[in-house]
Formats: structure tokens, sequence, C-alpha cells
């Protein structure tokens, strides 16, 4: 016997002609499976951390989601079972913001969208506008491209030259930390 779910009894409610049942039958449908989006993500994202400490030796801390989109729900969850969301969101402090190096633009035989005059312009640009900021801390995202690996080299040897030192994420986190800490505390006043 099927149990009378609240979300089927609002669903018969609005079963008039006058009200579209239609779109109610799918705000109610879009409901149930946006509810489930976050259990299956953190299904996802536990196996694919047990897969990489099996082959690894090492269980990874941090969770770059694709495109940086995650419901707000998921992210929480991500974040309680002890993982950092890295991403370019505005609700993050600027130094716990991911500097997009639209390398993914780059690809192929015949990139149209590769950011001009130049990839490494483009995320020198970024770096400065950060900058100006006065943010001198940064995480650089990119992907495993043979344009990105090419040009990578004299990006490195440009923010050597800069005062730029690379570090690995833990590290980083440990740098940012106590600065983004205050930053939490002066929003939440």
């Amino acid at each position: 016997m099927e149990t009378d779910h609240p979300l089927r009894r609002i669903a018969r409610l609005h079963d008039r002609p006058a009200v579209r049942p239609r779109r109610i039958e799918l705000q109610v449908q879009e409901a149930l499976e946006f509810r489930n989006v976050a259990s299956l993500v953190i299904g996802d994202v536990e196996h694919s951390a047990q897969v990489i400490q099996a082959v690894s030796g090492v269980r990874p801390k941090y969770l770059r989601p694709p495109d940086w989109i995650l419901p707000e729900d998921a992210r929480r969850d991500i974040e309680r079972h002890g993982y950092t969301v890295l991403t370019i969101s505005s609700e993050n402090p600027i130094a716990l913001r991911d500097v997009n190096s639209l390398d993914y633009l780059c690809a192929g035989a015949h990139p149209v969208n590769c950011p001009k005059p130049s990839l490494a312009e483009s995320v020198m640009k970024q770096i400065q506008l950060r900058e100006k900021k006065n943010v001198y801390t940064h995480i650089l995202a990119f992907h495993e491209l043979s344009s990105t690996t090419a040009m990578l080299p004299p990006l490195i040897q440009s923010l050597k030259t800069r005062g730029y030192r690379f570090v690995t994420l833990d590290e980083y986190m440990r740098i940012v930390a106590p600065s983004t800490q205050q930053i939490a505390m002066k929003v939440n006043r």
C-alpha cells in the first residue's frame, strides 16, 4: 500500500483543470530529485576518496566540483564530512577563491575562445586584480592539457620573479587560515 506523502497530497489538491497540474507535478518531482542530490554527491565523493586513498595512501581533503557548481546542501554535507570545497564563489574570502585559468578554453586543435593575448597573461591579469585588493595568496586552477603544460614554466618563472613561492594546498591553507578567519569574524558581526 502506498503511503500518502505530503507532496502527493499537494499535487492532488492542485489536480483541477483551472490549475496547471503538469506544472505542479514537475515542481513536486524536481523537489524530490533535488533533495536526493546531496546524498548522491556525498556518496560519489566518499567513494572517490576511498579509491584515491587505496591508490595513493592519502585521503583527499579538498574538493573542487566540476565548473565550481555545487548545490548549497551538498556543499554543507561535504564540509561536514571533513572536506574543504574549493570554489570561485564570492561567498568565500578572496584568498580562498580559485583563480580560474580558463585553460580549458585553449584545448583542441583550433581553440577560438582561448584568452587573449595569451593564457599566461590572462592568469597574470587576474593575479594583478587580486593584488590591487591586497591579496597576495592565490590558488591557481589548471587542467592537464598540452597547452597548459607548455605555458606553465614561463608563468611559474614570472611569478617567482615577482616574489611568489609555490606550496602544497595543506601549507596554503595553514598560511591563509588566520586571515580568512578574521575576515569571517568581521562579516559575522
